[in-house]
């Protein structure tokens, strides 16, 4: 009940979009669900006629949150963002690129189909690690990684590889990544 109540408060002094209410705060608690566990089995995946305001309302929940965690200077949680449009990547495999830079400084060059391995690992073995030099990693270890793919249809293909990847790497225990 503290929960319930503590969420419509703050929820009441920020701006929902209107008309969206209900959803926005459905994304809310799958967010914060997710952010509160170890994030595997994290991914939402949310459909509808375009202009509806998908997009709008899961980076405003996502602001929200953010601006949440920054008020509440005791909070434990953390989380990075990367929002990621389908019609930007042309050569799906090019988004593996672009989660693998965000993830980590080391940008050496390697070979295109090693980025999901790496990120594969990474996500499988997310727990073990405890050195973040020996990866060179931007985020910090226990910070979470909400990864937004908007326009997701533009990646669909016949192997479909690419999106069982990014949603299976949620399964993954101490994987601390949502997917949406």
């Amino acid at each position: 009940m503290k929960d319930e109540t503590h969420k419509s408060q703050f929820i009441s002094k920020n701006y929902f979009l209107p008309c969206r209410e209900k959803e926005q705060e459905i994304i809310y608690d799958y967010i914060k669900k997710g952010l509160e566990t170890n994030g595997n089995y994290s991914s939402l995946y949310i459909a509808g006629m375009p202009g509806t305001g998908k997009t709008a309302c899961v980076i405003n929940v996502i602001n929200i949150i953010e601006q949440e965690l920054k008020n509440n200077k005791n909070a434990k949680l953390s989380f990075d963002k990367l929002i990621l449009s389908g019609t930007e990547y042309p050569i799906m495999s090019n988004i593996y690129i672009a989660i693998y830079k965000f993830i980590f400084e080391n940008n050496k060059r390697i070979r295109k189909r090693n980025y999901m391995q790496k990120l594969d690992n990474f996500f499988k073995k997310r727990e073990y690690i405890e050195n973040k030099k020996k990866l060179d990693q931007k985020n910090p270890m226990d910070s979470h990684i909400i990864l937004v793919v908007d326009e997701i249809d533009f990646l669909i293909n016949k192997t479909q590889s690419l999106l069982y990847n990014l949603f299976n790497w949620t399964t993954y225990d101490y994987s601390k990544l949502i997917v949406i």
